[in-house]
């Protein structure tokens, strides 16, 4: 088959929506895709290649450009994401193919390295298609509190479910910070990772996220409809002041019948150390997927949370 392949750009981003409504049967709305992909903050956007057949878009591999930094070294790298092929042009070499005019291009335009977090479907393919490496997994903790009868009921009926999140929402809202949130991570000078300042966070309100303070301890967090209250990162002074806050939270959320709450993050921080002690279940998650362009970076130490992800 001959294919057209066209650089993304604003003029054929809607493409991508097309493509989605395709491969999984849903919406993408049109207004976050665009805020998703408007990196202009950083000077670089719409770093991605769509393949077009008969003049219809049917494959599309993209990253989202990213400042990061190696104790006072910075570095834009980018975020590997929304990989995607409509089923009747699947292996067909169109991943490998855009994926790696991806990477040419990133590299052109200053990027120093692509990352992202592999999943059972794409780690494989992007370390043998794309020449990726994966030294470390992300590990999920999942603090156990009561969930309220009335609020199971109500997630069973889709039209209903704003309600539960509503409800959740009003109660996690009375404790709303406004203190800057850098996360767990930022004091940990050996470890490269993604550069978290007021540029980027206003980049990620693409997203619908917040931050809670308890017992001085910041949580940023999401609700979803089926993983419940999403923590994509915690920041806290000390070990012993870690475990007071995450202490809170769970009563919190079992007092009110809040249900659960989960939180993701690479190993070896205190951070993951607290975790692990306090979670009622851990697991593993993605692999910390990572490849060099000119970086200077060790990237086999590269650490991230779920607050990283594209979707959070």
């Amino acid at each position: 088959m001959d294919y057209d392949i066209q650089r993304l750009c604003i003029e054929n981003l809607n493409d991508i929506a097309r493509i989605h409504k395709s491969v999984y049967k849903r919406d993408f709305p049109l207004d976050t895709l665009h805020k998703k992909y408007d990196t202009a903050y950083l000077g670089i956007s719409y770093c991605g290649y769509i393949a077009y057949f008969n003049g219809e878009p049917v494959a599309f591999y993209g990253v989202i450009p990213t400042a990061s930094h190696w104790g006072d070294k910075t570095e834009i790298s980018a975020q590997s994401m929304d990989s995607m092929t409509v089923e009747a042009h699947q292996r067909k070499g169109l991943f490998g193919l855009l994926a790696n005019k991806t990477c040419d291009l990133a590299k052109e335009i200053g990027i120093t390295f692509i990352w992202g977090f592999g999943t059972d479907v794409s780690e494989r393919p992007v370390i043998d298609k794309v020449g990726f490496r994966c030294d470390e997994r992300v590990r999920g903790y999942r603090f156990a509190a009561r969930k309220r009868g009335l609020d199971k009921l109500l997630n069973k009926v889709p039209s209903l479910r704003s309600m539960v999140e509503n409800r959740i929402l009003r109660i996690l809202q009375k404790h709303i910070s406004q203190r800057t949130f850098q996360g767990s991570l930022h004091t940990l000078t050996e470890y490269p990772m993604i550069t978290r300042n007021e540029a980027y966070f206003s980049y990620k309100r693409y997203n619908t996220t917040f931050i809670i303070e308890l017992e001085n301890v910041l949580f940023w967090i999401k609700l979803h409809p089926h993983h419940g209250i999403m923590v994509g990162d915690i920041e806290a002074g000390c070990e012993a002041q870690l475990r007071i806050g995450i202490l809170a939270f769970k009563a919190l959320a079992d007092r009110h019948g809040l249900g659960a709450f989960t939180f993701q993050t690479s190993p070896g921080t205190f951070t993951e150390k607290v975790a692990a002690e306090l979670a009622d279940e851990s697991f593993p998650s993605w692999g910390v997927c990572y490849r060099s362009l000119t970086s200077e970076f060790p990237l086999e130490k590269l650490k991230v949370t779920w607050g990283d992800l594209d979707t959070f």
